[in-house]
């Protein structure tokens, strides 16, 4: 083994605190009591934390830490120790502040497994010289979700991150000091009493190397799980009040119209915006010809020096925000139209101390933290209509006829990646590459758009800013105007333009105008991004200076994908960041990760297109996710009657059901999951598909704890439903429906031969009337697909019995659907006397008492008039009753109903036409023709009903 190698393991566990692997690290804020997690962890130790409390010696402060072992913690369910991390104030908390409590917890509980493990070789060998452990000792740790409580605390991923590299950051203080091969930090195990939370964890971890504001050196390995593990006592939902989403440090940077008192014009206003109601004022005297000069230099020059952005950072920034740990903290920078000249995504700070070793000495600040800039502005659209429709329009280099412009196939090649990006996700994307000026424009106002990326010629012309913009061709430019006259604003709008991005810096700056009004872009142009934030887009991405074209593309590429990830969607701030850091590691030798300027709200976060083709790709870490999706599949299966919307989401299950057999673990696909996918293919109507995961579902180890007993029901139902579904299929294709040879188990008599053994083995076991009722129905479909007029007299008759016994049981209801049903099966089979009829229409006339349907919305209550109808229909020869009918049916109908909810409406008068016809042809046998043709009558309008609800399916 290489002990100058270590691989981090990092995990989540779900369960309560006591099963944690190692010493449980947990954060304190300074005056806090011993609460919550904390408070359980005090009570499994012998209220060993509170003994220090009361003593003073409990950490709480800044940089203060405490390492308590239990010797006895060596088994599952057994607390191994607590490492107690000193947090300060509540609401000061940054990732830094987590990172270096984190690390000097770590070596301490480096240092003492070290010393066990020494004190424990033979007698005599602990006096050698040069001791050292035979083997390198595990210094592994639990840890809670530290710092991410209350209004000001971090979010997970920051929180993930910040522990992780504390983890890393103790590795190389022992790698420092010769110990790496005795003892190292190699695995981080989150542990979360809370399921959705522990979900979002594990996510995080699988990210981790996005967020961790490091770069690992080729002898550290971070080896995220791929799944969330589950322990004993995890709660399934999420707390009360869930994690806050973390904290962006507002700092607002402006120059004063008048300068202060005592101060000269030109200097800069920091204000540095508190979570305790004050904000810290610090003035920076500026030299605005020399910086200016500077700016130019780095903006002109886009290379890998980074001295320029370093000179800046000293030059812009004031003595006392250096000093404070700007780069443990995202920041949110306020500006006005004369700060927003400056490029502060370009400053890079020339330190490194013990928290970055390892690190670019000169790490540019805006990609160590996320750094997003808002717009001081008093000129905005007060009503905004907002996009609803998943469009993006996406422009590549518009079709110019002005030779100065030099081509761009940069631009192109960035177009078509983020139209490929953007349809990935689901968005309808119009694609504009090398287009002219007159089709762009036709498009900008054919549809609404959610997101508008340009990327192209910009040009900044200061003695007509009306023609600043976007050049669409010879003295013609899309300009924000044009997309100021849009009437629904998009949400987000990238200019990739060379030119282009820049804040007017007022008259102050313009005193160098004539000498560079050739290549104005270079100054603080015109503003662009302030205009289209005026309107009301949220989120605005300019570039402020000519970039690498290859850098673009894949800053372009990350930012969406990143906040469109069906995973974990990033908001746009972090997003940002990581874009930024990505175009960073890649293309260092150029300035293209410090050109863009980003506006808008850091937590905005942009809405996946309706139909995601990312979909069946996304990343699941636990069993409560993938269960989770099944049954959503299964909702949104049962609230579209669209064809074509239940095909997609069949594939999607069969896709993801697939996923879950060859990549997840194996006792993931257990009976609990097997009954979802059930229910799942029973709302897309694969009947066949549901009824065989649901007998899987029955035979799966742990199916009496993890299966209801209904299953048998849907079992049965779902068999003699799908027999109907065959019968009608063959009937529509003009196949023979009459079986012939062996009878199978997917047969008709097979099927219903199961069914009904099932129905009536429950019946017998727990009678109720919901079962009578699915035996009833079994009984309908045997009428239906039967040849031989016994069979079916027989089947009718069965049919009507079962029917009144769930009647008989369920006469408490206020929906009459077993008495209704009961009725008509005996009408058609046929009323044997006066006693019968009597006893039918006083079930009926009980039916008429009470009217669900004026006080529920459920579909069953709703669809009671026009049963009702249908049956007075049957019973009572009313003729109106079919018109009634009709209107009843149909108002339901358009008020909603799933498909399986509307199909058996459908199917129930399809068995009465049928049974209709069958009697008719009875009747006429028995020389009863008047009555045979009444029948037929009935049959007739009935059918005409039929097709008219088929229709509005």
């Amino acid at each position: 083994m290489d002990k100058s190698k270590v691989t981090l393991h990092v995990s989540v566990l779900h369960a309560s605190l006591e099963h944690a692997s190692y010493p449980l690290a947990v954060g304190h804020y300074e005056g806090d009591t011993i609460v919550g997690a904390e408070a359980v962890l005090d009570n499994k130790m012998g209220k060993r934390l509170s003994q220090r409390r009361l003593m003073n010696l409990y950490p709480g402060k800044v940089g203060t830490v405490d390492v308590i072992l239990e010797p006895q913690g060596q088994n599952q369910g057994e607390v191994k120790g607590a490492l107690i991390i000193g947090l300060g104030d509540v609401g000061q908390i940054t990732p830094d502040i987590v990172c270096r409590g984190v690390t000097e917890a770590a070596l301490r509980l480096a240092l003492a497994r070290l010393d066990l493990a020494q004190s424990r070789l033979p007698t005599g060998a602990a006096a050698t010289a040069d001791l050292v452990t035979p083997q390198r000792v595990s210094a592994g740790f639990s840890a809670l979700l530290i710092g991410t409580r209350g209004a000001r605390g971090l979010s997970i991923q920051n929180a993930v991150a910040a522990t992780v590299k504390g983890a890393l950051m103790a590795n190389r203080v022992l790698a420092e000091r010769d110990l790496l091969g005795q003892v190292c930090v190699d695995a981080v195990e989150f542990v979360e009493y809370y399921g959705d939370l522990a979900t979002q964890a594990a996510h995080a971890v699988t990210q981790v190397k996005q967020y961790l504001r490091m770069t690992p050196t080729a002898d550290e390995e971070i080896k995220p799980a791929k799944f969330l593990r589950h322990g004993e006592g995890g709660y399934a939902g999420q707390p009360t009040h869930e994690y806050d989403a973390g904290w962006w440090q507002p700092i607002q940077i402006k120059e004063p119209k008048e300068p202060l008192q005592g101060h000269s014009k030109g200097e800069l206003q920091f204000l540095r915006l508190t979570d305790r109601a004050r904000a810290e004022l610090t003035l920076q005297a500026t030299q605005r010809l020399l910086v200016e000069r500077l700016v130019d230099k780095t903006v002109r020059e886009p290379s890998s020096d980074l001295n320029l952005p370093a000179t800046l950072y000293e030059l812009l920034l004031p003595n006392e925000l250096k000093d404070q740990p700007l780069e443990s903290t995202n920041l949110l920078l306020l500006l006005d139209s004369a700060t927003a000249q400056y490029p502060w995504e370009m400053l890079a700070e020339r330190v490194l101390d013990e928290a970055h070793v390892g690190d670019e000495p000169l790490q540019p600040l805006s990609v160590r933290v996320g750094m997003v800039r808002q717009l001081e502005s008093m000129d905005f659209r007060s009503h905004i209509q907002a996009p609803r429709s998943p469009n993006a329009l996406v422009i590549g280099e518009p079709l110019l006829d002005d030779p100065s412009y030099p081509a761009l196939p940069g631009a192109q090649a960035e177009a078509e990646a983020v139209a490929s990006v953007l349809e990935n996700f689901g968005y309808t994307v119009t694609k504009l590459i090398q287009k002219d000026a007159v089709t762009i424009i036709g498009a900008l106002y054919a549809k609404e758009y959610r997101i508008i990326h340009v990327a192209g010629h910009g040009i900044y012309q200061p003695k007509n800013k009306k023609q600043s913009g976007v050049v669409l061709g010879k003295d013609i430019y899309l300009t924000p105007a044009e997309i100021g006259q849009l009437r629904v604003v998009p949400e987000l709008v990238f200019l990739n333009c060379c030119h282009l991005g820049r804040i007017d810096a007022g008259p102050a700056a313009q005193q160098d105008e004539e000498h560079l009004q050739q290549q104005a872009w270079n100054k603080l142009a015109a503003s662009v991004s302030e205009t289209l934030i005026n309107i009301g887009v949220r989120a605005v991405v300019a570039a402020g200076w000519a970039v690498n074209d290859r850098a673009a593309r894949l800053f372009a590429e990350t930012l969406y994908g990143r906040m469109l990830d069906t995973d974990a969607p990033a908001p746009f701030g972090d997003a940002i960041r990581m874009a930024r850091v990505a175009i960073y590691d890649n293309y260092r030798h150029t300035n293209t990760w410090g050109a863009y300027q980003c506006y808008g709200d850091p937590g905005f976060a942009l809405k996946v297109g309706a139909s995601s083709r990312e979909a069946a790709k996304r990343r699941y870490v636990s069993f409560s996710e993938v269960l989770r999706e099944v049954e959503n599949y299964q909702a949104s299966a049962s609230r579209t009657t669209d064809k074509g919307w239940r095909t997609r989401y069949q594939k999607q299950v069969v896709e993801l059901e697939q996923r879950i057999k060859t990549e997840m673990p194996k006792d993931w696909y257990n009976g609990e999951l097997m009954y979802a996918l059930g229910a799942a293919y029973s709302e897309l109507q694969d009947f066949r598909g549901a009824i065989m995961r649901f007998e899987e579902a029955l035979s799966a180890s742990g199916a009496a704890e993890q299966v209801p007993i209904q299953v048998v029901e849907q079992i049965a139902n779902l068999s003699s439903r799908y027999v109907w579904m065959q019968y009608k299929e063959k009937a529509e294709s003009n196949v023979s429906v009459a079986e012939s040879g062996p009878v199978s188990a997917w047969s008709v008599k097979g099927l219903l031969d199961n069914a009904q053994k099932k129905l009536e083995s429950l019946v017998q076991l727990a009678p109720t009337a919901h079962r009578y009722a699915l035996l009833a129905s079994c009984y309908k479909r045997r009428a239906m697909v039967s040849n031989a007029d016994e069979e079916r007299r027989h089947a009718l008759t069965e049919c009507a019995e079962n029917y009144e016994k769930a009647y008989e049981m369920s006469q408490n209801s206020d929906t009459p659907y077993s008495g209704l049903n009961w009725i008509n099966a005996q009408v058609l089979a046929g009323i044997e006397d006066d006693a019968q009829r009597a006893k039918l229409r006083e079930a009926f006339n009980k039916s008429l008492q009470s009217d669900p349907s004026k006080t529920s919305q459920d579909f069953w209550a709703r669809v009671k008039p026009g049963d009702i109808e249908l049956t007075r229909l049957l019973l009572e020869g009313a003729e109106d009753a079919i018109n009634k009918m009709q209107s009843a049916y149909e108002q339901v109908f358009r008020l909603g109903g799933t498909t399986r909810e509307r199909s058996t409406v459908i199917e129930n008068l399809e068995f009465v036409v049928a049974m209709l016809h069958w009697g008719a042809q009875e009747k006429e046998a028995n020389k009863l023709a008047e009555e045979a043709n009444r029948w037929r009558e009935k049959a007739s309008r009935l059918q005409t009903v039929v097709d008219v609800l088929l229709a509005s399916k």
